[in-house]
């Protein structure tokens, strides 16, 4: 016990935290925003592995090449986040496919396929797809109601899959909230056939022009 206590009142004396013990070095100037930007294309470019590059093929010499396929469905849909405590909230996120499309501009087409998928989850419906009840802005709005069905807040959040804990708002908890309601409108990007649905656990509903498509409840399994 007194080791740990030790390494602990150790880290508050090189940070400064201790009264009357001068940190072990100078605070850090924050960076600045373009500077963060760069460091984190910097790391990310680092971090790729070129397995394999048959022909030289990369990289690429644009003379007269005019179309580029980009395959794969995590480069239309960036994953840039780790689960649980390595998930952090970025002021932007680029897409693969986006920064390939904004590098090559209208010089070379840039076409998707989504290939093959390793679940068989139906994913969020993209961002760009969806727009607030009023118009107003991209999104859906989140409102939360009590037992008796009286509106606590709402909000605007600009993605389709969401997740929240301890607190909604300022003076609301999650123990306040008996339901959730997202109301959105969804833009389809061509004609077709739509698979829509929710995950989660709880009670579900959902509804369109006021038919009632789908009410069905979830749970955890009991072992």
């Amino acid at each position: 016990m007194d080791a740990k206590v030790l390494r602990i009142l150790l880290l508050a004396a090189r940070v400064g935290a201790l009264g009357g013990v001068d940190p072990a070095a100078s605070a850090i100037e924050p960076m600045a925003d373009a500077e963060v930007r760069a460091e984190l294309r910097s790391t990310a470019a680092a971090g790729f592995v070129l397995t394999r590059n048959g022909d030289s093929l990369l990289p690429l010499h644009l003379e007269g090449v005019r179309r580029i396929a980009v395959l794969g469905p995590n480069v239309a849909v960036a994953r840039t986040l780790g689960g649980g405590s390595a998930t952090v909230t970025p002021p932007y996120v680029v897409s693969p496919l986006d920064g390939i499309r904004t590098a090559l501009g209208d010089r070379v087409e840039v076409v998707h396929g989504s290939g093959g998928r390793t679940t068989d989850r139906t994913p969020a419906a993209p961002a760009e797809q969806l727009t607030a009840p009023d118009g107003s802005d991209r999104g859906l709005e989140v409102r939360f109601f009590d037992a008796a069905g009286n509106l606590l807040t709402s909000e605007l959040r600009h993605a389709a899959a969401l997740m929240w804990s301890g607190t909604i708002t300022d003076g609301v908890s999650v123990t306040d909230i008996a339901s959730v309601e997202l109301r959105t409108r969804f833009r389809a990007p061509r004609a077709g056939t739509y698979h829509v649905g929710a995950s989660g656990l709880g009670g579900f509903r959902l509804t369109v022009d006021g038919d009632i498509l789908l009410d069905k409840s979830t749970s955890l399994p009991a072992d």
